[in-house]
């Protein structure tokens, strides 16, 4: 499709569908998001007035649901993908020239027989953006010069990552490739990007999420690879928003070193690999070397699991209550933060509220009937604009097409 096509679809309601899958379908998502898109069209052809036919792709960030003790290398992870995303407006251009732009940051520009990483690129995007090149090269893929503009609403950088990775993946494929590659192989090229780009990648689960969509538990209890079950639960079905709070606390750094101690005194290098049975057995033998605040913490790493494992069964069985239940503010062992507190006060019982283990955002489920009140109780607190409402996206990384 053309630019023009493309606008004249947005205003029109002609891709009003593919919008509601993508960012939500109350009035609001709706207008919010055809003026994001009209936006990021505005701007590509500002920046890029001489374009042949345009694709557009979108990859979702995500969010942390799995509380704030364990962590995918060292226990399970519960997230879901969501509705704020990373956006792409493309156009080959026949120079052998790749151009990228995001949002208002200087524009990148490399030829494409020019992958090589530098010194003076490192941890920025135009390392990560070459990485995703130089991996689509290694794949088998003619590179093509293109120019494309790239818009981000998602605000935490770790979950910005993984999903310009994976955006990036899927987008160079298509556009010099023609071809859509499945999920597997996105997921991987992705991760190999961003270690390139940073020296680590993110998380399976994350790259999951930005690949697929939905809501992923990821088993790392075990050695090698973490197990990774992923659900397609339409929360907003259930009459349930997500909204998200800069008000986690002060992060699990401290919490983090605790368990890690105990997991040595125990004999192992996290506290996954120690048997619950042994740790409780051996509580007063620990009370010498570390105070009952630690103790209470490691208790509330195995109760985690516990949790976490089961709201994913119940995941699996559509259990909605069941699965807000056992991830209500998982991980409270850790200190609950003020967020927390207030959250519980406006819900009275209703949904659930937990913190994310990397992030420190808290995540609360909440019926929709009472989004408005929360987010003003919310934001009396925390200030205007710290609380979002939005909603768990069910569909991956996608280009948007006529």
């Amino acid at each position: 499709m053309n630019l023009n096509e493309f606008v004249n679809a947005l205003s029109y309601g002609k891709l009003d569908t593919k919008l509601k899958q993508l960012y939500g379908s109350s009035d609001n998502a709706i207008l919010r998001s055809r003026a994001r898109c009209l936006n990021a069209a505005e701007r590509f052809s500002r920046l890029y007035p001489i374009c042949s036919d345009i694709r557009v792709f979108s990859a979702p960030g995500h969010i942390d649901l799995s509380g704030s003790i364990c962590g995918e290398r060292s226990g399970c992870v519960l997230a879901a993908a969501s509705d704020r995303d990373v956006l792409a407006i493309a156009s080959l251009n026949g120079e052998g020239v790749i151009r990228v732009t995001m949002d208002n940051s200087p524009e990148i520009a490399f030829k494409v027989s020019d992958l090589r990483s530098r010194d003076d690129e490192q941890g920025t995007p135009a390392a990560l953006i070459r990485a995703a090149v130089s991996k689509a090269e290694k794949a088998g893929i003619a590179l093509r010069g293109f120019d494309m503009f790239v818009t981000s609403d998602i605000p935490e950088s770790g979950a910005q990552t993984a999903g310009l990775s994976v955006l990036f993946a899927l987008a160079i494929e298509g556009l010099c490739a023609e071809n859509t590659p499945d999920t597997k192989q996105l997921v991987a090229r992705a991760r190999a990007a961003e270690s390139a780009f940073s020296g680590s990648a993110s998380g399976i689960a994350a790259y999951t999420l930005c690949a697929e969509g939905g809501i992923v538990f990821a088993d790392g209890t075990a050695p090698g690879e973490p197990e990774i079950r992923r659900f397609d639960a339409d929360i907003s079905a259930s009459g349930y928003c997500v909204c998200e709070t800069a008000a986690g606390g002060e992060g699990t750094a401290s919490c983090s070193a605790d368990l890690c101690k105990i997991a040595a005194k125990l004999g192992a290098e996290t506290l996954a690999e120690v048997n619950a049975e042994e740790f409780y057995s051996r509580l007063s033998e620990l009370r010498e070397s570390f105070g009952d605040r630690a103790l209470a913490r490691a208790a509330g790493f195995f109760e985690e699991l516990d949790r976490l494992r089961r709201a994913a069964d119940s995941l699996e069985i559509a259990d909605t209550e069941g699965f807000f239940g056992n991830i209500d503010c998982g991980g409270s062992a850790c200190e609950e933060s003020l967020g927390v507190k207030v959250s519980r006060r406006i819900l009275s019982g209703n949904g659930a509220v937990t913190v994310g283990s990397s992030s420190g955002t808290l995540a609360a489920f909440v019926p929709n009937y009472l989004a408005q009140e929360y987010i003003s109780g919310m934001e009396g607190v925390f200030g205007v604009g710290s609380c979002r409402s939005g909603a768990v996206r069910t569909f991956g990384a996608c280009e948007i097409v006529l």
